[in-house]
C-alpha cells in the first residue's frame, strides 16, 4: 500500500538543517561555544603569569621602621 505524498512528508523525520540555512542565534551559540573554553584557559595562563611575575618582582621591600632602627 503507497501512502499519500502528504501523510508520507508529515511522519518524516525533521531534515537537518544546512549549515548556511541556520539561523543566526544558531551560528552565533556555536561561534561562542567554540571560543570560550580556549578563552578560560588563556585567560588563567596569563592571571598565572602575572602572578609569578609580580611575586618574583616585588621583593622584600625594606620597612621604613626597620631602617630607622638600623640607623640609631
Amino acid at each position: 500500500m503507497l501512502l499519500p505524498v502528504a501523510l508520507h512528508a508529515q511522519n518524516a523525520p525533521p531534515k537537518p538543517r544546512q549549515p548556511w540555512r541556520r539561523g543566526r542565534m544558531e551560528a552565533v551559540t556555536d561561534v561562542l561555544s567554540a571560543l570560550i573554553p580556549p578563552l578560560v584557559v588563556a585567560g588563567a595562563f596569563i592571571f598565572g603569569v602575572v602572578k609569578l611575575v609580580r611575586s618574583e618582582g616585588a621583593g622584600r621591600r625594606p620597612n621604613p621602621q626597620d631602617q630607622a632602627e638600623n640607623q640609631n
